[in-house]
């Protein structure tokens, strides 16, 4: 009966395996920003941006400039989008930022049609904490004044196919155990 029991426990350790890590969540994230020109600064400007992205990520990850898993739903700013969109993540910081890749989402130089927006406490208290975006030319629109709202919903994780066949080994060998011994 201990080979039997062995094999039982051993396919619910299996079965349960997948479950056992952080599982990927799933944010719907929206923001509006808006900002004026700051006086002191000739390249400044005043404007408004908003968007609205679908984020699917494991929060225990830290990403870089990663696109997978990031759709961009809208987006409306003093300037063009750029055409790739990115996101990274720090699990200890709690922080996320979305924006354009060519330099890396954190930095939106002058020249490059190019933009950042950024928050804190993603899995917490979601904050706003800054936006910013340049154009084809020396313009720039910084701002920290935007509003933030992030629905996370868990994504059910999904066993792989290996699992299962170690499974349905395990399973098949503990009947057998059990038909001998009746037998």
């Amino acid at each position: 009966m201990t080979v039997a029991r062995s094999l039982v426990l051993l396919s619910a350790a299996v079965l349960l395996s997948p479950f056992a890590g952080a599982s990927p969540v799933t944010d719907s994230i929206t923001f509006t920003a808006s900002g004026t020109a700051n006086p002191n600064y000739t390249y400044t400007i005043s404007g408004s941006a908003s968007g609205s992205y679908t984020l699917t990520f494991d929060p225990t990850l830290t990403y870089t400039n990663a696109t997978a898993g990031l759709t961009v739903n809208s987006f409306s700013g003093p300037f063009a989008a750029p055409t790739n969109i990115g996101f990274s993540y720090k699990p200890f910081s709690d922080q996320l930022e979305i924006g354009g890749t060519l330099d890396g989402v954190g930095m939106s130089p002058f020249g490059t049609n190019d933009y950042r927006v950024a928050f804190n406490n993603l899995s917490t208290d979601p904050t706003f904490t800054v936006f910013q975006a340049t154009g084809t030319s020396d313009q720039l629109l910084t701002t920290t004044d935007g509003t933030v709202s992030i629905t996370q919903q868990p994504v059910a994780a999904t066993p792989e196919p290996s699992s299962l066949v170690l499974l349905g080994t395990g399973l098949l060998g503990a009947l057998g155990a059990v038909r001998r011994r009746l037998a």
